[in-house]
């Protein structure tokens, strides 16, 4: 319940069954005349046109069942998110009435929408397979293709990959119902439909249909058809619509995939309003509406922009064929494209909130697994706060905050108070690499807050963060990005760590120093030795703040040459053009 139990999370559930229903009736809309040409050879018809009538008959009792399960608390009909069936609390106590009236909320918030699907799709399913059989009665075997078609369409059947997640869980809570994978990974199940749905409806999905055209020979079953056209039809609609929409937009720059592996640029690409993912609404107005004019696909600043990867699981195929378009004129090897998109599509899934805990503990794992378990077990008290509660305080205060100290016991400490409303501002703010403090959102209002499931950024650069990308787009060259600071600094050999406060500072120091000095070199050549200026000028600047935390604790110092005083000085006398000449002559170049 602290974790589901808002609103973002019910929208984005009938969002995503909504988009999968989409691409099964695209699917099953292509498959139709598939199915009539396997029918020559086969005899027999399986797959018919989508009635979207039975779909919405079906959805309306599916609802009316969902409510009336629900007001009874009859909740035989799991979720996406394995949600306990039947009453979990004692009623004896107040916090226990209180504790299933939540219950019933949820259950309202998800299992009657996921219902409401799953009687659409059982509907139509049943529906055209009696149409194709010409009979007014369903036999038991289309009841059980019905109800596998609807677990299908809402995550819900079970997948090897599903078993697999289930038994990683269980393994991790040592065999017991609650323990270190129920904070890793708490609902296996619909992640892992959600990797297979995208391996579905992509080109691997071929691979099905060729064993289903094989299946016969290698075991002696009989053809399925329907299984056949189905998959076939999926991998059509997967390769041809979702990652080929990707593709195309992806070329044009309308939609990005995932950004540079090298942080400090994506963290640079971030603060200018692009980043992971995006879809640039602006852009593609201006496409559709100038009749497809190429030229009017480019950024421009002022676009506004929207993440898709919370778009489960369709965002995973765009994804893949717009990191696709963007390796594609690279010179790269058509493996290594087909690699990365894949990357880039199943990374729109891992950074969902549904698998933060499993990406998050396999990230700490390269420091050992003592390390992944500590970082797992320090968020467990966070995890039982409400996430409307976190809204809540995200609305009365737009800062990000960061729950960096260098005690865990703290650092756990700050994740809860980073939830609650009133205490979350009494944390140190999260800065970017220029040293501003970051937004949780840029229109910190309450549908973006609440209701809203994606994010919205607009496109907006300036000196300090365009000259470096411009150096990164022209060169590939990433050296003169600014940087996130270190929660430490060295001294003789040893990891210093810093206080939450010298955290903060630090950070803030050498941002704001290295986006006044990329300023004051003005209209310069975005190209390697403009990279190696900056680069150099930031060290400087970094190793100058280093040395002043040094100083502070008492401790001895190692160059203590301020290059930023010396250009500032310099430079109050000298114009832009010539302030390159002056840092250069100060750093020694």
């Amino acid at each position: 319940m602290a974790q589901l139990l808002n609103p973002k999370t019910s929208i984005r559930n009938i969002l995503g069954n909504t988009g999968m229903m989409v691409n099964e009736n695209i699917s099953n809309t292509i498959g139709t005349p598939l199915d009539i040409l396997t029918s020559k050879f086969t005899g027999k018809r399986t797959v018919g046109l989508p009635s979207l009538k039975t779909q919405l008959e079906g959805g309306i009792e599916g609802f009316k069942s969902g409510i009336r399960q629900t007001k009874l608390g009859i909740t035989s009909d799991n979720t996406q998110y394995d949600l306990p069936q039947g009453q979990v609390f004692s009623n004896n106590t107040v916090l226990g009435k209180a504790a299933n009236t939540g219950q019933k909320v949820l259950d309202y918030l998800l299992r009657v929408p996921d219902q409401v699907s799953k009687e659409a799709i059982k509907a139509d399913s049943l529906r055209v397979q009696m149409k194709l059989a010409g009979v007014k009665v369903p036999t038991e075997d289309m009841k059980i293709a019905a109800e596998n078609d609807a677990k299908y369409g809402t995550f819900q059947d079970d997948t090897l990959l599903a078993q697999a997640f289930s038994k990683i869980k269980s393994a991790l809570n040592l065999g017991k119902e609650f323990g270190l994978g129920s904070s890793v990974l708490k609902y296996p199940k619909t992640p892992a439909n959600i990797v297979m749905r995208a391996v579905d409806y992509s080109p691997a999905g071929f691979f099905k249909s060729v064993y289903r055209l094989a299946e016969p020979l290698i075991t002696g079953n009989e053809f399925n058809q329907r299984a056949f056209v189905k998959e076939t039809s999926r991998a059509l609609v997967g390769t041809g619509n979702l990652i080929g929409t990707g593709y195309v937009l992806g070329k044009l720059g309308i939609v990005t995939g995932k950004s540079s592996a090298d942080t400090d640029t994506a963290n640079m690409q971030k603060q200018t309003g692009l980043g992971d993912y995006k879809l640039n609404l602006s852009a593609l107005k201006r496409f559709v509406t100038s009749g497809f004019d190429t030229k009017q696909a480019k950024i421009q600043k002022g676009d506004k922009l929207i993440n898709y990867d919370w778009f489960q699981p369709s965002s995973i195929g765009l994804a893949m064929g717009a990191n696709y378009a963007e390796d594609s004129g690279k010179g790269t090897d058509v493996l290594t494209k087909i690699t990365n998109a894949f990357n880039s599509g199943t990374d729109t899934l891992m950074q969902q909130p549904l698998m933060s805990g499993l990406t998050n503990f396999f990230a700490s794992t390269k420091y050992g697994a003592g390390n992944a378990i500590a970082t797992t077990l320090k968020g467990v008290p966070a995890s039982f706060m409400p996430t409307i509660l976190k809204q809540v305080a995200q609305l009365t205060d737009n800062t990000t905050r960061s729950t960096y100290d260098p005690n865990l016991k703290q650092q756990a400490l700050n994740q809860v108070k980073a939830k609650i409303p009133g205490l979350s501002n009494t944390l140190q703010p999260k800065l970017n690499s220029l040293g501003n403090e970051q937004k949780a959102y840029e229109n910190n209002s309450f549908g973006n807050v609440f209701l809203n499931p994606a994010f919205n950024t607009t496109y907006n650069p300036k000196q300090e963060a365009q000259l470096p990308i411009d150096i990164y787009n022209n060169t590939g060259n990433t050296t003169s990005m600014p940087r996130q600071t270190p929660n430490y600094i060295m001294y003789n050999g040893q990891k210093l760590k810093l206080t939450a406060q010298e955290n903060t500072d630090y950070q803030k120091n050498v941002g704001q120093q290295t986006a006044k000095a990329i300023s004051l070199l003005g209209d310069v050549k975005a190209d390697d030795s403009t990279a190696k200026l900056i680069s150099d000028l930031i060290a400087a600047i970094q190793k100058n703040e280093r040395n002043k935390i040094l100083e502070k604790r008492g401790l001895s110092t190692e160059d203590a040459f301020d290059p930023w005083g010396a250009v500032t000085k310099k430079a109050q006398a000298k114009d832009n053009a010539s302030t390159k000449d002056t840092i250069q002559s100060i750093l020694g170049y």
